[in-house]
C-alpha cells in the first residue's frame, strides 16, 4: 500500500515546484488597460506620496480598469531607472496589500499598505501594457494572544468567501518561530493561489497554499496581525 502511494505523490510534488516557476493564473482580477489621457505634470498629486522630490520622477504611464474605479500610475526614477507603481482605488482593501501583474511578464507584484510596490527595472517600451490587480478575497484580524489553535473568521470577504475561517496554530517551542494556517470553507471548493500574513506596515510573508494549508516562519518576537486570501 505505501509503494503504491509514492508515485502520487512524487507527481504532486512535482507540480507544486513547477507551480512555483510559472505565471500565477489568479482567478479574481480585474484587468487594467492604457488610459490614454493627458497625464499630470505633477504626479505627487495623484498617487504620490511626496516625500521625495517630485523632479526625481517621471511618468511612465497610467493604467485603468473598464469602470474606472482603479488606476494604476507607473513612475520611473530617473536615477536608478527603477519604476515604481501607485495603485488607487476608493476602497482601501482594493488597493492595500493587492497583487499586480503585467501581461507578458512571469513577476508578480505585491503592493504596500499605501497601494504603492517596486516594480525594479522593467521594460515598459516593447509592447502596449496590460496589468491585472488581485485584491484579498478574504482579511483576517489575528488576535493578539495565539497560545492554542484558534478559529477566526474574516473581517472582510467577498461574496464567495463569507462562509470561511482559520485555524491558527502558533507552534512556540520551535526556532524559529512556526504559525500553522488551514483555511476551511465549506462551499464549493476554491482554488487558493497565495496567502499573505501581514507583519506590520512594510514586513509580509507569502505563502503557496497546499489544500489550504501553509506553514510561515516568523520573525523572533514578531506576531502577525493579519492574513489575506487570495485565489
Amino acid at each position: 500500500m505505501s509503494k503504491a502511494g509514492k508515485p502520487k505523490e512524487k507527481s504532486e510534488s512535482k507540480d507544486f515546484c513547477c507551480s512555483l516557476c510559472q505565471k500565477t493564473e489568479f482567478k479574481e482580477t480585474v484587468t487594467l488597460f492604457h488610459w490614454y489621457t493627458q497625464t499630470s505634470p505633477f504626479p505627487y498629486l495623484l498617487g504620490f506620496t511626496g516625500r521625495t522630490p517630485f523632479e526625481l520622477y517621471a511618468e511612465k504611464i497610467t493604467l485603468a480598469s473598464a469602470d474606472r474605479k482603479f488606476l494604476l500610475r507607473i513612475l520611473k526614477d530617473t536615477l536608478s531607472g527603477e519604476h515604481q507603481a501607485y495603485l488607487l482605488h476608493e476602497e482601501a482593501h482594493k488597493y492595500q496589500n493587492t497583487f499586480i501583474t503585467f501581461e507578458h511578464s512571469w513577476k508578480e507584484f505585491l503592493t504596500d499598505c499605501q497601494g504603492q510596490a517596486r516594480l525594479g527595472r522593467i521594460d515598459l517600451e516593447l509592447y502596449p501594457v496590460k496589468a491585472s490587480v488581485c485584491p484579498p478575497c478574504a482579511i483576517f484580524q489575528i488576535p493578539s494572544f495565539l497560545n492554542c489553535a484558534r478559529r477566526i473568521f474574516p473581517s472582510y470577504a467577498n461574496e464567495n468567501w463569507k462562509n470561511s475561517s482559520l485555524v491558527m496554530e502558533l507552534f512556540r517551542e520551535q526556532t524559529p518561530l512556526t504559525l500553522k494556517i488551514q483555511v476551511e470553507k465549506p462551499e464549493v471548493e476554491s482554488e487558493l493561489k497565495r496567502i499573505v500574513l501581514i507583519l506590520n506596515n512594510r514586513e509580509r510573508l507569502i505563502a503557496v497554499p497546499r489544500k489550504g494549508l501553509a506553514l510561515f516562519e516568523l520573525p523572533e518576537k514578531v506576531i502577525p496581525v493579519q492574513a489575506n486570501l487570495y485565489e
